[in-house]
């Protein structure tokens, strides 16, 4: 849902709009996935990514509980309300609340574990140096696409085209699930009605015999 709003004055606008958010969210019974804000020339727009509480450790799919349209609208309402009141982000602005996505972005390294083999689209703020790089493969590699193999110690390791890089989350600008869809299934196997052979025709210079039929003979 997306609401737009005249200009406003206040400094820090992206720490201010994720601790109102997180608050809000609280208090209405939600918790907040993420936050993004991106200051326009014109108009800034701030993301918020709702979620339900205890959502965290559940990977999205069809068994994972998500906001609906009309949650995302109610918080929306309540969230405008505040911001305005507490004069939050500069200038005019767009507010987007909707659900985190089945190709969520992730906003910190403790959303992860979840997710560990599926597949992830990483944009690092520079390409990764150090002497467990020096394969040509990394250079000047600074988007990668890979499967999650382990999170832990503040670093993500990700299977990508036959490398398993070790990447600092401290590293990492964006970090997006890439949704796999499942394959169509096949259908399970034909008629069990069995078909009749039909008589192969008699080869030239052979004679032609009738199918002999035993009801026939009975009469």
């Amino acid at each position: 849902m997306a609401e737009t709003h005249p200009a406003s004055a206040c400094s820090s606008p992206r720490a201010a709009l994720d601790r109102l958010a997180r608050s809000m969210a609280t208090g209405l019974g939600y918790a907040v996935w993420g936050v993004e804000f991106t200051a326009g020339q014109h108009r800034a727009v701030a993301r918020i990514y709702l979620d339900l509480p205890g959502n965290e450790h559940i990977p999205s799919g069809p068994d994972r509980p998500e906001v609906d349209v009309d949650q995302c609208a109610e918080f929306s309402r309540h969230l405008s309300v505040a911001l305005d009141a507490e004069d939050v982000i500069p200038g005019a602005y767009t507010l987007e609340v909707s659900s985190p996505g089945m190709e969520r972005l992730f906003f910190r390294l403790e959303q992860l574990p979840p997710y560990v083999g599926r597949e992830l689209a990483l944009q690092l703020d520079r390409p990764l140096q150090g002497p467990a790089f020096q394969d040509a493969w990394y250079a000047d590699r600074k988007r990668l696409r890979g499967r999650l193999l382990a999170v832990e110690d503040g670093a993500l390791t990700l299977e990508s085209e036959g490398h398993t890089p070790v990447i600092s989350w401290a590293q990492v600008r964006q970090c997006r699930l890439i949704h796999e869809f499942e394959a169509p299934k096949k259908p399970k196997g034909g008629s069990s009605k069995k078909k009749s052979a039909s008589p192969a025709p008699a080869a030239p210079g052979e004679p032609s015999f009738p199918e002999h039929n035993d009801e026939e003979d009975a009469s």
